[in-house]
């Protein structure tokens, strides 16, 4: 899951090869949502996830006319 970083310059540890990320605010992350580094950095508000609405096709909506 997308993540945009806001707060201190940190650094986190993530399982497997993905090693450390240095987190840098203003930056986006794809993080794994059920670490818990993760989730203690969202919790304080620090980690915001990245919502992408799909946009609904509407038919009819066309300007060539």
């Amino acid at each position: 899951m997308k993540y945009r970083y806001n707060g201190p310059l940190s650094g986190l540890n993530l399982a497997g090869d993905a090693g450390e990320v240095v987190l840098i605010n203003g930056q986006e992350y794809d993080l794994h949502a059920d670490n818990r580094d993760v989730q203690r950095l969202v919790g304080l508000n620090h980690l915001t996830p990245l919502e992408t609405p799909e946009q609904p096709i509407q038919k009819g909506e066309s300007d060539a006319g």
